[in-house]
């Protein structure tokens, strides 16, 4: 696969790397700029926060993690696709880091987007986000939810004064979120 450079000239392609990460699996995407190893992004979650129950808010649905290299980078934009049920039942979406809300997304019937995100990533740096949702009560038990990043547009990041995107391996698509019944203790 290659990357692709927009808004100046074109540069040399650089392959899209896998890891594994614990029980889960995420795939390594680099964004290319003067080295291929400055911007490398990956998608992961923790599988222990998988199910939730109807109403629950801050559900951590993925975690999303940026490892820079000799260059600064910029989150700027950010648009996940919502699958598995009405974009409405999400009450709340936020990007948070540590304890911290980076940004707070406008959500629709199909999509959660966040603009203007503006988060900068020094070089030599490992960031993570994590992406949480307030869900509606009305949820029913069984079901699971999605969010993917349709196309490479969805996904916009700056690295040393241009704008970088993946043009290949879409949608890149999250792990599910499932809503199950709370247990209770017997007393």
């Amino acid at each position: 696969s290659v990357l692709d450079y927009k808004y100046l000239e074109p540069k040399p392609s650089t392959p899209i790397y896998a890891q594994n990460v614990s029980a889960d699996v995420a795939e390594e995407r680099s964004f290319y700029s003067k080295n291929p190893a400055d911007l490398f992004f990956n998608i992961t979650h923790d599988s222990t926060k998988s199910m939730v129950a109807p109403g629950i808010k801050a559900a951590e649905i993925m975690q999303l993690n940026f490892r820079t290299g000799s260059d600064v980078a910029e989150l700027e934009n950010l648009t996940l696709k919502v699958s598995g049920i009405d974009g409405n039942e999400i009450k709340g979406a936020y990007l948070m880091e540590k304890d911290k809300i980076v940004a707070t997304a406008s959500i629709s019937s199909d999509y959660l987007k966040f603009n203007d995100i503006n988060r900068q990533f020094e070089k030599d740096t490992y960031s993570t986000l994590s992406l949480k949702l307030d869900l509606s009560e009305n949820l029913k038990i069984g079901t699971r939810i999605r969010l993917d990043i349709e196309k490479a547009e969805d996904i916009e990041i700056e690295v040393d004064a241009g704008s970088f995107a993946i043009n290949s391996y879409y949608p890149i698509k999250g792990q599910y979120l499932s809503i199950s019944k709370l247990k209770t203790a017997n007393p």
